[in-house]
């Protein structure tokens, strides 16, 4: 909106990485901890589509946080109103509409928890 300063909704913490076309959405808060990183966003047409129609589905409203040591992997997309959890990892082109908790592998489509992970 006119009249608020460019990345005023946005948080980023030390030594994070953020790979190319990597795009946040600022309407809302995004906090993004110490040592995340975020891959790149690959350009799949038939995938595209899909996150788009859920994007839509799932709007919320709310902050997105990334916790520390978090590791998202091409071509994610987060829904508003996330947490993902300290020491978690997203898997490749998953679509996240819930909170992921502190030490879990999750991925998918409406990502599901694969694994706990190492708390090291």
């Amino acid at each position: 909106p006119f009249g608020k300063k460019p990345y005023e909704n946005l948080k980023i913490g030390k030594k994070v990485y953020l790979g190319h076309y990597v795009f946040l959405d600022l309407t809302r808060h995004v906090t993004i901890n110490d040592f995340v990183y975020i891959g790149a966003v690959t350009k799949s047409e038939h995938i595209q589509d899909i996150m788009i129609q859920l994007i839509k589905i799932y709007r919320k409203n709310g902050r997105v946080l990334i916790e520390e040591y978090v590791t998202i992997y091409s071509a994610v997309v987060v829904a508003q109103a996330i947490t993902i959890g300290r020491n978690s990892r997203i898997g490749v082109k998953s679509f996240v509409n819930k909170n992921i908790e502190d030490h879990l592998f999750a991925a998918g489509i409406m990502a599901k928890v694969i694994i706990k992970t190492n708390k090291n």
